[in-house]
């Protein structure tokens, strides 16, 4: 079980922006909670959810966002890009490097101004 309390400071206070938010993928639930700020993930409708890895096009996008908070935006970025990546579930010492990949790509261009912590749970 997960839960997260925070004070709201962005979006819209509502039932599609609570985390943690939970995704469906290959049949395991994954749950993301994430504390900080990522402005390249910052006031993007669901079709212009930021790509990540090997994602490629909207079209290949399975997870889009509900809400409008940057959280949900960078947990759809990261189930769609390991869904693209992997088409069953991997190890966990590959998923730990992806995982590293597609961090340091969230961060891209915005170092200084990115605080990204979160936990991500599956199964």
């Amino acid at each position: 079980m997960m839960a997260h309390f925070q004070y709201a400071m962005q979006g819209a206070i509502s039932l599609e922006n609570v985390h943690p938010y939970q995704q469906e993928m290959r049949g395991i639930n994954w749950c993301f909670m994430h504390n900080g700020n990522v402005p390249k993930f910052l006031n993007f409708d669901s079709c212009q959810n930021p790509l990540l890895g090997l994602t490629g096009s909207i079209e290949n996008c399975t997870y889009h966002l509900v809400g409008d908070m940057d959280p949900e935006a960078v947990f759809c970025a990261i189930l769609n890009a390991l869904k693209a990546e992997f088409h069953t579930l991997t190890t966990m010492p590959v998923l730990y490097q992806m995982l590293q990949r597609l961090c340091a790509e969230i961060v891209l261009g915005e170092e200084s101004q990115s605080i990204v912590s979160f936990p991500l749970g599956c199964g």
